[in-house]
C-alpha cells in the first residue's frame, strides 16, 4: 500500500511539476534605490517529449543504451537524479505520456534503459488488460487494495511477466487515468 501511494505521488510530481510554467522576478533598480519588480513568464528547462507512434515500440529500449535506441540527444535529460527520456505516443490507439528511465549504477550510471513509466488517459484499464492478455498471456498477479482517499480510492494492480521484463498496470477508482510500468528484470541488460 505504501509503495502504491509513493509511486503515484512520485509519478504525478515527476510528470507535471517540471513542465509547469514558472515565474521569474526581474528586478530593476531606479535612481533612488527603489526596486521595481516585474513578472516575466518564462519556461525553465522544459523537457521535450520524444514521439513514439506505437508506445510498445519503446519497450524495446529496455536494456539498451543511447547508441542502440536512436533517440536524438535533445530528448535525453540528465538534469535529475536519473537520466531519462520523456515520451508520448499511442497505446492501442489511445494517447499516453511518460518517461523511459535509465538504470542508476553509481559511477557507471546511465548505461541502459531500465524502466518505462506511462500515464494513459481516456482508456479503460479493463480494455487494456484484455489487449495485454493477448500479447503477454494471463496476469501473474492481481490484487485490489481497499478504498483510501489518499491514494485515489480503490487501487487495483495487475502484473504481467515476460522473459525480459515485468509489466504493472495500476488504476485508482477516483482517477481518470491509469499507470503502466515496464521494468527490466535483474540481470537482463
Amino acid at each position: 500500500m505504501k509503495r502504491t501511494v509513493i509511486l503515484i505521488l512520485c509519478a504525478v510530481t515527476v510528470l507535471f511539476l517540471p513542465s509547469c510554467r514558472k515565474k521569474l522576478l526581474d528586478i530593476s533598480h531606479t535612481t533612488d534605490g527603489e526596486s521595481i519588480m516585474s513578472d516575466t513568464d518564462t519556461i525553465i528547462n522544459e523537457p521535450q517529449s520524444f514521439r513514439v507512434d506505437n508506445i510498445l515500440d519503446a519497450v524495446g529500449w529496455l536494456g539498451k543504451g543511447d547508441d542502440e535506441i536512436s533517440v536524438p540527444g535533445e530528448y535525453i535529460s540528465n538534469e535529475g537524479t536519473f537520466k531519462e527520456i520523456r515520451i508520448d505516443g499511442r497505446l492501442f490507439s489511445h494517447e499516453c505520456r511518460g518517461y523511459a528511465r535509465y538504470a542508476f549504477l553509481g559511477e557507471d550510471k546511465d548505461k541502459y534503459v531500465e524502466s518505462i513509466y506511462l500515464f494513459v488517459d481516456d482508456y479503460s484499464p479493463d480494455e487494456c488488460k484484455k489487449e495485454f492478455e493477448k500479447l503477454f498471456g494471463e496476469p501473474v498477479n492481481e490484487r485490489e487494495n481497499p478504498y483510501a482517499e489518499s491514494v485515489g480510492g480503490v487501487v487495483s494492480r495487475t502484473d504481467y511477466e515476460t522473459d525480459k521484463y515485468t509489466i504493472s498496470l495500476e488504476s485508482a477508482s477516483n482517477y481518470s487515468f491509469f499507470t503502466l510500468e515496464f521494468r527490466l528484470k535483474n540481470g537482463q541488460n
